[in-house]
């Protein structure tokens, strides 16, 4: 699964051709995460143009416009870190 609880991954901008979906699904040991947020962070910017929070699944989908972002993951919970990936 993309975006998995527990794994580090490095900023790495993500371009996009155009207007278009950016989706994956977040898991960890016991399933799929509910409650992740994943927000499109536009590069040389702080604040995100989409956020997403996973489905009981573990699915999200971004529409996101032409650009270059870098994906934040946001655990639910205080135990969990947040990710950037």
């Amino acid at each position: 699964s993309f975006g998995s609880v527990g794994q580090t991954y490095i900023g790495v901008p993500a371009p996009l051709p155009r207007n278009g979906t950016l989706a994956g699904s977040v898991g960890g040991a016991l399933g799929p995460v509910r409650g992740v947020q994943v927000r499109a962070v536009p590069v040389g910017r702080v604040a995100p143009s989409a956020v997403a929070v996973s489905a009981a699944d573990g699915s999200w989908s971004l529409v996101l416009p032409a650009g270059a972002y870098v994906i934040e993951v946001v655990p639910p919970g205080a135990s969990l870190r947040r990710q950037w990936i």
